[in-house]
């Protein structure tokens, strides 16, 4: 091996192997555990790695001198000695444990290693091989100690030096102990300060509860001198409010003291008394002077106002002086209510004289060529059509209209003001309302309710009057859903003061429509041809009011998607749903009215001899009918029961007009006949017009009028119905009784019996009949 030159120590040479040497001392720690193909070399390097480990002091450090370089080596030889009994012992691989997991991985990586797999490729015996690379090693071992003698002394400076920096590292570590104490011990005093503050805090939290609690308790248990000034000489005002709140405060502390049996409490009980005597006179006056000043709805709106900041001097004397709060509650009651009945009466009495009359008994369905009319906003209109009546409920959130300005207009209907009288009422109520609950105590929140029961008591008597004077049911509807729609709106506003009126009104008024109800239903069961007079096919008036009546409740009881101008009724609904009380009230009166107006239509159809006419006035009665639930589109009973009688009305009414007409009465009946044994030939053989001559005499009447003959119907029910399409669709179904009729007969009794009668001039093919009838427009 090549020699290296001896380093100077003064140099930076002596550094370098050290750092050598941790490098391969590094590399040494990161390589994997031992495998038995890698033992051979490591081996070795422990060699290396003894030899390279001198045991002698440094004479820096002890005070030696350093040894001779024959010293040395007969240090290096035992070292050598040494090693080579460790190479033996590292070589007997049975005395040591063998991690066989890592073995095979060790053994997988050889796999993929390509060095190896090389050696593998070669080597035939891997013991011959192993103990090749030993002997190899050894001769390497033993070739190297002269290198490694030559450099004994380099050696030695370097141990010297490293156990050198082992004595400072050791003072450091010495240091650093010593340092470490000292943390501790301030530490310690650290954590037995933090205790000692702990412990302060919470004495002096402690005293500063206790000195809160003491301070409290004592200003709470004496009176002071200014208290007692102010309250017994200074005028009410904010700063006495103060003082009474104070005062309050401390009568109720003396409460609780007293039930506690604390002495303090005797000593203050006579000079609070005093003072509670003096404030609760004082504060008397002044509500009584200030509650009741007011001359007009106007002032008092101000003065609630004004006196609402004031709201602690009533409960100071409502928690300890009842009987004055009483006097002052008493006093306001009848001030406010007297105001409150005064304007509101004035106010009414300027609206009703502008009310139209009642609708009087006259004016039922069933009444003879009765004109029941009812004056609404100048218009003279129907008194059982809603119109434009509805409109008083599509304005409920408008203002209550002004007097003057209707008194030399036309009449208003009762419906119309009412909603004007009740609107300012609950204005007033609501408002009321709101002071009452802000200014005087829950407990008594009827205030409103006794300030308003004189008027709740004037409008129920307006209502009553009204509405048992009059017989316009269709007004008294409109009232119903009023009061009901109004009842709702309070209810949103949490104002209760009014529900007494709201429920009574729908009571009497819900009595009073079924008492109205069934005088239309007597009207009707007393109506007769003979009090009614005449009646021809067209619809009669009766109907006319009928339907005008049943579309009108039906509209208000919330049926239908759109009020009589095709607009969305959100005005009848609640929360999406027709008002209940309504709703319920309509529904329950439909199906009487309902079944009467059945039985006057038969009795005035009794009247009519010609079947055929008799037939016409149904249909023409029920179409009135029909249109007008359709024209609101209206779906109810009343559309499916009326529309079944509609089509009884309509087959009974093609079968007689058929049979009636002298060009088609024959041939009709002589198919009739046969329909009724069911064209057997056992039997047709027998009827004695059953033969060539008196059929061959049908086919040529048939022939020679049939278009005569269609034509005369047509004419006859075009001019007979009121309405065109069902006067069309009417025709249709006339043309198409004819042609089955016809069919009937030549395929029933010409075709199979008498196929001679094909051949004659008058005969015509029924497909050819079919094929005229559309050809001329009279079948589709």
């Amino acid at each position: 091996m090549q020699q290296q030159q001896r380093p100077d120590r003064s140099s930076a040479a002596p550094t370098a192997r050290p750092k050598q040497q941790q490098q391969q001392q590094q590399q040494q720690q990161q390589q994997p555990r031992t495998t038995v193909q890698q033992r051979p070399q490591q081996q070795g390097g422990n060699v290396n790695a003894q030899s390279q480990s001198p045991r002698s002091k440094s004479p820096t450090t002890g005070g030696k001198s350093p040894k001779s370089a024959s010293a040395t080596a007969t240090a290096a030889e035992a070292d050598s000695d040494t090693a080579d009994v460790s190479f033996e012992q590292a070589s007997d691989i049975t005395s040591q444990t063998v991690d066989w997991d890592e073995l095979s991985d060790e053994l997988q990586s050889v796999q993929t290693d390509l060095i190896a797999q090389e050696i593998l490729g070669k080597v035939n015996d891997l013991r011959t091989f192993s103990d090749d690379i030993e002997t190899e090693l050894s001769t390497l071992m033993l070739e190297s100690f002269p290198d490694y003698m030559k450099e004994a002394e380099s050696f030695c400076w370097l141990y010297y030096e490293m156990d050198s920096c082992m004595g400072i590292l050791n003072n450091f570590e010495q240091l650093f102990y010593s340092f470490q104490s000292e943390l501790s011990d301030i530490t310690a005093d650290i954590r037995m300060l933090q205790d000692a503050s702990v412990s302060n805090n919470t004495k002096i939290a402690n005293r500063q509860a206790l000195r809160e609690s003491i301070s409290k308790f004592v200003d709470d248990i004496t009176v002071s001198r200014e208290l007692i000034k102010i309250i017994t000489r200074d005028e009410v005002n904010e700063a006495y409010l103060e003082s009474l709140r104070t005062l309050s405060r401390k009568i109720a502390f003396y409460k609780a003291q007293k039930d506690n049996k604390t002495l303090a409490a005797f000593d203050m009980k006579r000079k609070l008394k005093a003072l509670k005597n003096t404030a609760a006179q004082k504060v008397h006056q002044f509500l009584m002077r200030h509650l009741i000043c007011f001359k007009d709805l106007e002032s008092l709106a101000q003065l609630q106002q004004q006196i609402m900041p004031y709201s602690f001097c009533y409960q100071f004397l409502f928690k300890h002086a009842k009987i004055r709060s009483e006097e002052v509650l008493i006093a306001y009651i009848e001030a406010s209510s007297k105001h409150y009945t005064n304007y509101c009466k004035a106010y009414s009495a300027a609206l009703l004289r502008c009310k139209a009359p009642p609708i009087p008994r006259t004016g039922t369905i069933g009444a003879p060529e009765a004109r029941a009319k009812v004056s609404e906003k100048g218009k003279v209109t129907n008194a059982f059509s809603l119109a434009s009546r509805y409109h008083v409920l599509t304005e409920m959130d408008k203002p209550p209209i002004s007097p003057p300005v209707y008194l030399k207009d036309s009449p208003l209907a009762f419906e119309y003001l009412f909603r004007s009288m009740l609107f300012l009422l609950m204005e007033l109520a609501t408002r009321e309302g709101m002071f009452c609950n802000d200014f005087f105590l829950v407990s008594t929140a009827d205030v409103p309710r006794q300030v308003f029961s004189k008027l709740v008591a004037l409008y129920l008597e307006y209502l009553t009057t009204y509405a048992d004077s009059t017989f316009d049911t269709v007004g008294i509807v409109i009232l119903m859903c009023t009061v009901e729609k109004y009842y709702e709106v309070m209810g949103r506003r949490r104002v209760q003061c009014l529900n007494e009126l709201f429920e009574a009104s729908m009571r009497h008024l819900t009595a009073r429509f079924k008492a109205v109800v069934e005088v239309n239903l007597e009207s009707l069961q007393l109506a007769t041809p003979r009090t009614m007079g005449s009646c021809n096919v067209g619809p009669h008036y009766v109907t006319r009011r009928y339907v005008e009546l049943v579309g009108s409740l039906l509209t208000l009881a919330g049926h239908g998607a759109e009020d009589p101008d095709g607009k969305p009724k959100e005005w009848l609904l609640k929360d999406g749903n027709p008002l209940e009380g309504v709703y319920k009230a309509v529904f329950n009166e439909l199906a009487p009215l309902r079944k009467e107006m059945e039985g006057f239509l038969a009795r005035m159809a009794q009247s009519i001899a010609d079947p055929a006419k008799r037939c016409l006035f149904y249909i023409n009665n029920f179409d009135v009918i029909l249109m007008v639930l359709e024209k609101r589109k209206i779906v109810s009973e009343d559309t499916a029961r009326f529309t079944l009688l509609q089509n009884e009305a309509l087959q009974n009414f093609v079968s007689e007009l058929t049979h009636s007409m002298k060009f088609f009465a024959n041939m009709m009946a002589f198919v009739d006949q046969l329909r009724k044994i069911k064209y057997d030939h056992t039997a047709m053989i027998k009827l004695p017009n059953f033969n060539r001559d008196y059929v061959e005499g049908l086919l040529r009447d048939f022939h020679l009028h049939w278009r005569e003959g269609v034509e005369a119907m047509k004419q006859l029910v075009t001019q007979s119905f009121s309405s065109f399409q069902v006067g069309q669709d009417l025709f249709q179904r006339v043309v198409e009784v004819l042609v089955t009729y016809y069919s009937e007969l030549v395929q029933q009794v010409v075709a199979p019996h008498m196929s001679e009668l094909t051949t004659i001039d008058y005969f015509m093919p029924d497909t050819t009949f079919s094929y005229e009838v559309k050809k001329l427009g009279f079948f589709k």
